[in-house]
């Protein structure tokens, strides 16, 4: 077992090669070193430019070119596919959430998506879709002419697709234990959670809806990810070919994902700025079913804490459940990081279980009645007795600080669509 120390050390050698050789390749900008990279994080990417340039390796201009671009508080333009809230078509997703795990595909992304489809499919077949509502969202717009059904854990995004998708198209359902209806898809497109115990639960799920002699396509997390990527691919592959999937090919970097608004706001946070909006692209790897091996269901994926959830003006806001307050507690707002927003998007990030109250702009807070200030965000307001004069002072200014962050992140919202208007 490699310590997690030097598991590091040879990942920091690992990205600096890439940087390293992207630079020989005459690549001198650092968006453009970025978008040549297998899903480098930006912050990893600057840190491997210092290194190189501390060492004589790189010019220094790279980096001081990299710096100032990244310093740089004002926006560029960004493409139709970096708005981060859904697609460009008439057919729009609620904003993502961190707490989702919920990275979405950028229109180049679909549109392969869907014409690799095509391509393995005839007009009568149906295709499924694991955890990938924005090839959906595309489907509708482009009248695709394939039958298609979502299966997603995520209601929000759910109950805005069966407003626009036929009937019967849209399943709501946690594919790490819901029942699966009977459905055999001669394609079915996987898009997990970069985690092995949901990827696991995904590949078992596009085994039972998939036909014998149907394809997967399956979103898989390329080699600058973190350090275990290439351990974690054979273990993929190991537990494919058990329930009965046998590997065509590997497209690499065929997918980029849309950078959503809690990772721009977490870069931010980092004091990087100026990302390229797509610069996350996945490997596409293609499986075709030869047989569907009767191996048992992986256990379900519980999540450590239970949230409700308020939305106002598409500003979503999660609070923790199970308070145990048992009267009326302090439900203000207290901050965990400095500027509130989490500066990571890393489920292993520590400060992630001192949240209490988590918005959609990867804003943090601690709070002693989280269940109260739901209430507050609700109804602004307070009732079933008289209020003391501090609680009345603490509701007020509970309310106050929610009023505040709505109108914060409607702001941002609303300003990354008027840059692609």
């Amino acid at each position: 077992m490699i310590n997690k120390a030097v598991e590091q050390s040879r990942f920091a050698e690992f990205i600096d090669g890439l940087l390293l050789e992207a630079v020989q390749r005459g690549l001198t900008s650092f968006d453009q070193i970025l978008l040549s990279l297998p899903g480098v994080y930006p912050s990893t990417a600057l840190a491997s430019l210092q290194r190189l340039a501390f060492k004589g390796k790189i010019p220094e201009k790279i980096l001081l070119d990299a710096i100032k671009l990244t310093s740089d508080r004002r926006c560029k333009q960004m493409t139709p596919e970096s708005s981060g809230c859904g697609t460009t078509g008439r057919v729009l997703l609620p904003v993502p959430h961190p707490l989702d795990y919920d990275w979405r595909f950028g229109d180049k992304a679909t549109n392969y998506l869907l014409e690799r489809c095509l391509e393995v499919t005839d007009a009568e077949d149906c295709v499924v879709l694991l955890g990938a509502p924005s090839v959906l969202a595309r489907a509708i717009e482009r009248d695709y002419p394939r039958k298609m059904v979502l299966f997603d854990g995520n209601r929000a995004v759910t109950d805005s697709l069966t407003r626009f998708a036929p009937k019967g198209s849209v399943f709501n359902c946690d594919l790490t234990g819901d029942e699966l209806p009977l459905i055999s898809a001669k394609a079915v497109i996987c898009d997990s959670p970069w985690y092995m115990e949901y990827v696991k639960s995904f590949l078992w799920s596009a085994c039972q809806l998939c036909a014998t002699d149907g394809y997967m396509l399956l979103s898989t997390p390329p080699a600058g990810t973190r350090p275990n990527v290439s351990e974690e691919w054979a273990m993929i592959l190991e537990w494919a070919n058990r329930l009965g999937f046998r590997l065509l090919r590997v497209e690499y970097g065929v997918l980029p994902y849309v950078s959503p608004p809690f990772e721009r706001n977490a870069l931010k946070a980092e004091g990087l700025h100026n990302i390229p909006g797509e610069w996350r692209c996945s490997n596409l790897a293609l499986f075709v079913l030869k047989r569907r091996a009767r191996v048992p269901r992986p256990p379900k994926c519980v999540r450590d804490r239970s949230w409700s959830e308020e939305v106002f003006q598409d500003v979503r806001i999660r609070f923790r459940e199970g308070s145990d307050a048992a009267g009326l507690e302090d439900p203000t707002l207290k901050t965990i990081v400095p500027g509130d927003i989490l500066p990571s998007v890393s489920r292993w990030d520590d400060r992630r279980r001192l949240a209490d109250v988590w918005t959609s702009g990867n804003r943090i807070f601690r709070c002693d009645d989280p269940s109260l200030l739901c209430k507050i965000a609700k109804s602004i307001g307070c009732s079933g007795r008289k209020l003391t004069q501090t609680e009345t002072e603490l509701v007020a200014e509970a309310s106050e600080q929610i009023i505040n962050i709505i109108n914060l992140e409607k702001n941002e919202y609303m300003s990354y669509w008027e840059e692609v208007s």
